[in-house]
């Protein structure tokens, strides 16, 4: 059957909550019970309000509207991800060259200090642009150099066939010095970022979301690797 021969779990983390007050965050559910007449409304001039924040919130968080790098609520999530059975997580960095420095830092500081106490925190890594674009080489470089090169938080890489496993096309390595360095040292899942992008595709790429049925990720020996789960 299409399951998946392996039971790690990963979960993608977005490490760029940091609104701030001159751009608040949006409750939805609040301004749907304030403006009824909004929830089929592009265009009410209510969303116009917050036409320039990126944090729409279906409702209040339970620990309120926090950042990322708040360190109280990155130890309470390391300790409700091990107690969910979570084995990494895939920081969504698919945006240009932000890599959201301050919270994976925040966030790597937390769980290396939780995993030091006992807590068997998920390990990281990095989802970054799709394609081969100057964006995912620019992250590449960086994320290399900040962090793997220099061995910081080792006690937290995700390893996929033996080496630090990175979600980003190799193909943006090309043929530097650097380049073939950085090749050396990560296994590569290209992202694919289709929803509906087939049901037998080689490991060398992996999902992040499908719709229903799932597409499938299978291996060079025709197993499945890898397969997404959405709600």
């Amino acid at each position: 059957s299409d399951v998946c021969s392996s039971d790690l779990v990963g979960i993608f983390f977005w490490t760029w909550h940091s609104w701030t007050y001159d751009c608040p965050p949006m409750n939805v559910q609040e301004i749907i019970e304030q403006y009824p007449e909004a929830a089929n409304d592009y265009n009410h001039e209510i969303w116009a309000e917050y036409s320039t924040t990126m944090h729409g919130y279906w409702n209040e968080p339970i620990y309120g509207y926090y950042r990322t790098y708040d360190r109280w609520v990155l130890r309470k999530q390391a300790e409700l991800l091990a107690n969910s059975g979570v084995d990494v997580v895939f920081f969504d960095n698919t945006n240009g060259t932000l890599t959201w420095r301050e919270g994976y830092l925040a966030l790597c500081e937390v769980f290396s200090e939780a995993l030091a106490q006992g807590v068997n925190v998920p390990k990281i890594s990095f989802i970054l642009p799709f394609g081969d674009s100057g964006c995912t080489y620019a992250q590449l470089k960086e994320l290399y150099n900040e962090i793997f090169k220099t061995g910081l938080y080792r006690e937290l890489w995700f390893y996929w066939e033996g080496k630090p496993l990175l979600m980003a096309d190799p193909a943006a390595l090309g043929s530097t010095l650097l380049g073939r360095e950085m090749q050396e040292f990560f296994t590569f899942r290209k992202p694919v970022p289709e929803y509906n992008a087939g049901s037998r595709l080689s490991s060398s790429r992996w999902g992040w979301l499908s719709v229903f049925p799932q597409s499938v990720y299978y291996r060079n020996d025709g197993t499945p690797e890898m397969t997404t789960v959405g709600v």
